[in-house]
């Protein structure tokens, strides 16, 4: 079964903390959980006032940035994804 989201919503992963830094390896219990993920899909966007459809800025397999609230954690098939609001993405990391 696929997840399908709807409106602004947005379906990503979270990226795993680096487990090395400038040649340094950081031990688990101080890795900081990272607030990027990877975009997987996305909702068609958000109706306006006027009925139009307002297509979302970020797109399939964009690195995301996100704020610490605004967001749910949810478990599917055995996998852990974030669903959010295109309104809780702080950025698209790009380079």
């Amino acid at each position: 079964m696929k997840l399908k989201v709807l409106y602004d919503n947005i379906l990503a992963v979270r990226k795993e903390p680096e487990a090395e830094k400038n040649g340094l390896f950081i031990p688990e219990k101080y890795r900081d959980r990272t607030k990027e993920a990877v975009v997987l899909t996305t909702g068609k966007g958000y109706r306006n006032k006027d009925g139009s459809l307002t297509p979302l800025e970020v797109k399939e397999g964009d690195t995301i940035l996100f704020g610490k609230t605004g967001w749910k954690e949810i478990k599917h098939e055995g996998e852990t994804y974030l669903v959010l609001p295109e309104s809780a993405v702080l950025g698209v990391i790009t380079g």
